[in-house]
């Protein structure tokens, strides 16, 4: 990995400012900052896909499972929507 400014090597992973960039680490964005005296860049880096982490952690035998959950939940809501509607 290069600094985008001076193209060192010496950079190294930075602490999220913000919630901003709380936010963005779940979509793959770390920060980072350029060690190089002259420099001093600090930004967000693109790094791995979105939720990437948290497939990685479950493994694969629960991704069936996972994905049984978001369809009854996607149904469940489809039922109140179309309830809703129907009362009307």
């Amino acid at each position: 990995m290069f600094c985008p400014q001076c193209a060192s090597t010496r950079l190294r992973r930075s602490r999220a400012r913000g919630l901003w960039e709380k936010f963005l680490k779940f979509f793959g964005y770390r920060a980072y900052r350029c060690q190089e005296d002259d420099c001093g860049w600090r930004g967000l880096v693109k790094t791995r896909k979105v939720g990437e982490k948290l497939f990685e952690s479950m493994g694969k035998r629960k991704m069936p499972l996972i994905l049984a959950i978001i369809m009854l939940l996607v149904c469940f809501l489809l039922y109140l929507l179309l309830k809703k509607l129907t009362v009307l």
